[in-house]
């Protein structure tokens, strides 16, 4: 999920057919590093939604990389 949100908020800057491109081709690199299917990625995030208290400390985990992440960056 962190590379998910990472690639979402790269794409955000970018406008119409191409943002769509370049989404596409992110999900598509992140499926392959993680060696799963856009089906097993749809299905593991239902289940998180179907389960808001683990969606929620999924969640925290996500921030706290994303954040960790971006500290190191800076």
């Amino acid at each position: 999920l962190v590379d998910i949100h990472l690639a979402e908020a790269m794409a955000q800057k970018l406008y119409g057919e191409l943002k769509d491109t370049v989404s596409q081709t992110y999900y598509e690199q992140i499926f392959t590093i993680h060696h799963i299917t856009r089906e097993q990625f749809d299905e593991a995030y239902q289940q998180l939604q179907d389960d808001p208290k683990l969606m929620f400390q999924v969640y925290e985990k996500v921030l706290e990389e994303i954040n960790r992440q971006e500290a190191q960056v800076k």
